[in-house]
């Protein structure tokens, strides 16, 4: 299982603001998330016994870049990197297809690909990387990444994300006596 941290649940006032960032052209609210995410990222490369974990965000649609005028993943890591988080490492990496109008089901079988040589050289040399996005919903998204950094040969610790669609209910698990 992939570790994954959430700032919190998307709903509500953090909704609000991942929408004003990515969508609504606020795009000086990158770094204050950056910053809140810093500790979601400290706590995944503490457990793993890592000082500086590479941080590499999810890749982002060419259509989604010119529309939004960045990279917003991409601009969350290296706010990252300034708040001393973490080293930015920025693959050539492509989604293999699209997410909106797909139901849950077909989401699940989404791939991403990693190339070019700096995947080449993390993968070579084990780097300890942290998978960066902004909103998990049903997880195929850093399911594909993890796959494809794990087969460069790269150690995925896990994934910082801003929030979550659903946040799993508390509850404690009873072993029978």
């Amino acid at each position: 299982m992939l570790p994954v941290l959430a700032l919190g649940e998307y709903s509500g006032p953090l909704q609000r603001l991942v929408l004003a960032w990515k969508n609504g052209g606020m795009l000086h609210l990158g770094a204050p998330l950056a910053r809140a995410l810093g500790p979601a990222v400290a706590v995944l490369a503490e457990d793993a016994a890592v000082s500086e974990p590479a941080l590499v965000p999810v890749p982002s649609r060419l259509g989604a870049r010119l529309r939004r005028g960045e990279d917003h993943t991409v601009e969350l890591v290296r706010g990252l990197s300034r708040a001393g988080s973490g080293t930015p490492l920025l693959l050539r990496s492509a989604p293999t297809t699209a997410q909106e109008g797909q139901g849950a089901r077909q989401r699940r079988t989404r791939e991403i690909r990693v190339t070019g040589r700096r995947a080449h050289r993390a993968g070579q040399s084990g780097t300890s990387v942290v998978i960066v996005d902004d909103v998990v919903t049903t997880g195929s998204t850093l399911r594909g990444m993890h796959e494809a950094l794990t087969e460069a040969g790269m150690d995925v610790l896990g994934a910082a994300v801003i929030a979550s669609a659903r946040i799993p209910p508390a509850h404690s698990a009873q072993l029978p006596a």
